[in-house]
């Protein structure tokens, strides 16, 4: 009697022949077919899509082979049809019991290659110790599932696993390896991504993202696992399993309060000011009412999106770059007259804000508005208080990408502090703090005040002042390797009680930064290529501009193109740039342009800067400002429309644009 999988096989054998499957996705089908451990589920849900011959959705599921890049993975794990099968008995929120079936999907079946292929890196680069890893995810579909499955895998392998029960952020978990000092860690989380997606992260010892030359290991381990070219090794006895208790998220509200500068300004008018906070239902609801209630500070949490929920139900995406995800949280800061609304997404490591302004409405900084404003504050405050001198500022550092505003080179450059610039990603800020590490050590004794690790800091190793990305990502303090929302919240706060405290509001207080430095403006685009074909039109596009850049972009002349994929590149200390597919257009004049594919996603991102002398009146400055960017951005889609293939799913669709130079007022 036919077995189902043999059924399976003679459909897809049949397949072959259709017209509207991708030879790839017939190759990928065939190969998963063949697996001798299909459960029920995957048999069934192949088996109705491929007898209602739905060729696009099992093009979509498996249009590629399992795939973990050097920043993890992120992927749908409900799929656009979702079968029967996978449907079974929906949970509360109406997810599917089971994840899609498919090698492009994200599933546990995915779960497991990864886990393994972390696990076999750490037995290797740890041999003969105790391993131990931590686990945390947020509040996604299958997110505790994901981590419950990661966790019995390395079991297997023996290795001991620290469990938290509950949803807990991306930076918790950072902090965690650090303070429980493990030797790896693992994120579920999509971060900002739409409810059908979730993802898969994977950290070291240091607490950051893996770089080179770990990730390419566990790269190389997940493709030879997927690929059947090897096996885990399972371990004789089972490691132990331990969930953490509420000793984790103490310990976190401690570590946090490091990145206070003046404890006074807390004690003397953090009962005076209101915030009002929204996690956009995700994981920040934990530690932020801790955090806040420690230092003083009155927080008002938006109470239904306080509430962990997968679906993230009202708002259209939980982004706190995105103006709509504050709508009520500011509305609740209107009836309240709050003085700040902060926002994080659903694993709480990037965070937004919008703060009130002269006039009593509200406006949402940017995130380099935010990373300018925090530089500037404390670079002043370090040296207000004499703590940062001409003797020792080559001992701290600022941190940033090179696609985030250049006016926090400038403020670095004003107050004598190096400002290293990495590659777009978090783990390349870690990676730098973990050199400092090893290099100086960051350890010092833990009964000394705040005052007194800077001092220590500033005389004996680097310190940390600010890391900043302009997609909202902060981190003021070596307690993470990781952006942090909790920890950014809380420096914001201080800024806002400095600026109180002299009569200002925070949107006076950055304008006098930028009459201090000019009135630098920058605005992110990105456009969507869709479809099974959009990774390469992402790739079509980047060459073009590569191998015929424009000689001109509006009335500007380019005068260099930067290829941080072909070119070597080094940074301001001298290190080697990692090699990525990222283009710099400089133009003429304090302009410029860079061009690179999203690490996730079949996207292309245009990053366009500008900077005016702002002069008496900032904002004419940033009326010239925002025109040319205008302008700029008029010619790229030009240029994109001779460069992109006339039958690119892209043409017609509306390209997303993140306010990341322009305040905007509610």
């Amino acid at each position: 009697m036919e077995t189902k999988r043999e059924k399976i096989i003679v459909l897809v054998q049949k397949a072959k022949e259709s017209t509207g499957l991708f030879s790839s996705s017939w190759e990928h089908l065939w190969r998963f077919c063949h697996n001798p451990d299909l459960t029920s589920v995957e048999l069934a849900s192949l088996e109705e899509l491929l007898l209602s011959e739905d060729w696009e959705e099992l093009n979509h599921r498996f249009y590629k082979a399992p795939s973990f890049g050097t920043g993890g993975i992120r992927g749908r794990t409900i799929a656009r049809r979702v079968t029967l099968a996978e449907k079974g008995t929906p949970d509360s929120f109406g997810c599917p019991e089971h994840p899609a079936t498919g090698t492009a999907m994200m599933n546990h079946r995915t779960v497991r290659l990864a886990t393994a292929s972390l696990g076999m890196h750490l037995k290797e680069c740890f041999p003969g110790k105790t391993i131990q890893v931590a686990i945390a995810h947020d509040t996604r579909h299958f997110s505790q599932s994901f981590a419950q499955e990661a966790a019995q895998v390395l079991s297997r392998m023996g290795i001991e696993v620290i469990l938290f029960p509950e949803e807990r952020s991306t930076p918790q978990l950072s902090f965690t390896i650090r303070w429980k000092q493990a030797q790896g860690g693992i994120v579920i989380s999509a971060s900002h991504n739409p409810p059908h997606d979730n993802g898969f992260k994977a950290y070291g010892p240091d607490g950051a993202q893996l770089v080179e030359p770990d990730a390419g290991a566990v790269v190389a381990r997940f493709d030879r696992l997927a690929n059947r070219l090897e096996t885990p090794q399972w371990a004789e006895s089972r490691g132990k399993i331990s969930l953490l208790g509420r000793d984790g998220d103490l310990a976190f509200v401690e570590a946090l309060s490091n990145v206070v500068l003046e404890p006074k300004l807390f004690e003397s008018e953090a009962h005076k000011i209101q915030a009002v906070y929204t996690p956009l239902h995700g994981t920040g609801a934990r530690i932020f009412p801790l955090l806040f209630e420690k230092w003083g500070v009155p927080l008002l949490l938006e109470p239904e999106q306080a509430i962990p929920d997968p679906r993230f139900p009202t708002v259209v995406s939980p982004n706190p770059e995105d103006p709509k995800a504050f709508e009520r949280a500011l509305r609740l800061a209107r009836q309240t007259q709050a003085d700040l609304v902060v926002a994080s997404d659903p694993d709480a490591d990037r965070m937004g804000v919008a703060v009130k302004t002269r006039q009593g409405d509200y406006e949402l900084l940017t995130g380099n508005q935010i990373g300018s404003l925090l530089a500037f504050y404390r670079c002043d405050m370090l040296k207000r208080k004499g703590l940062l001198t001409e003797r020792n500022a080559s001992r701290a550092v600022l941190l940033k990408s090179f696609v985030t505003t250049d006016l926090i080179k400038a403020i670095a450059h004003d107050f004598g502090v190096p400002c290293i610039e990495t590659l777009t990603g978090f783990k390349y800020m870690g990676a730098k703090l973990r050199r400092y590490e090893a290099e100086h050590g960051i350890l010092y004794p833990q009964e000394l005040s705040p005052d007194e690790k800077a001092g220590f800091q500033l005389s004996q190793g680097r310190f940390l002042i600010l890391a900043a990305e302009e997609s909202y990502g902060f981190l003021g303090g070596h307690y993470a390797h990781d952006k942090d929302s909790h920890g950014s919240a809380l420096m914001l706060v201080e800024s806002l009680l400095w600026a109180r405290v002299h009569g200002q509001t925070l949107v006076e207080y950055l304008q006098g930064i930028y009459q201090r430095y000019g009135t630098y403006r920058e605005r992110l685009i990105t456009l969507p290529l869709e479809g099974p074909s959009g990774l390469e039109e992402v790739q079509t596009l980047l060459d073009s501009y590569r191998d015929t850049p424009p000689d001109r972009l509006a009335s500007f002349t380019v005068k260099r193109v930067v290829d941080f994929q072909r070119e070597d590149i080094y940074d301001q200390e001298g290190d080697l740039v990692p090699k990525e597919p990222m283009l710099v257009l400089e133009l003429e004049g304090d302009r410029r342009i860079a061009i690179r594919p999203s690490g996730t996603e079949p996207k292309i991102k245009f990053y366009l800067f500008t900077r005016q002398a702002s002069g008496s009146d900032v904002s004419l400055a940033i009326g010239r400002a925002e025109k040319e960017l205008d302008a700029l951005w008029q010619a790229l889609q030009s240029e994109n429309q001779k460069r992109l293939p006339q039958d690119s799913q892209s043409f017609g669709k509306v390209p997303s644009q993140a306010p990341n130079g322009s305040s905007r007022a509610f």
